[in-house]
């Protein structure tokens, strides 16, 4: 899957990989031996890495190439003014 040029599937896929970070981090609270623990917390956090990749890597303006903010529903970015929408 392509991300460059489409920050609101970026977006989407940054945030996927978090909820599934949580998700398996919660799943540690089961009743899984040591092993399983262990390697459920290194793949939660191993997804987590690559949320904050993601994020960093192609969470950004079209028009000016600076980061973007955390907020929900941006439409616009805050420094240019240009609109966030994904490349067709």
């Amino acid at each position: 899957m392509k991300l460059k040029g489409k920050p609101r599937k970026a977006r989407l896929v940054g945030n996927l990989l978090l909820l599934a970070s949580l998700l398996l981090l919660q799943g540690t609270f089961l009743k899984l031996s040591d092993a399983g623990m262990a390697a459920v917390a290194v793949l939660a956090f191993a997804l987590l890495i690559a949320a904050a990749l993601v994020f960093l890597l192609f969470w950004h303006c079209p028009c000016c190439v600076r980061g973007l903010p955390g907020t929900l529903g941006l439409e616009y970015c805050p420094r240019c003014g240009g609109a966030i929408e994904d490349d067709p």
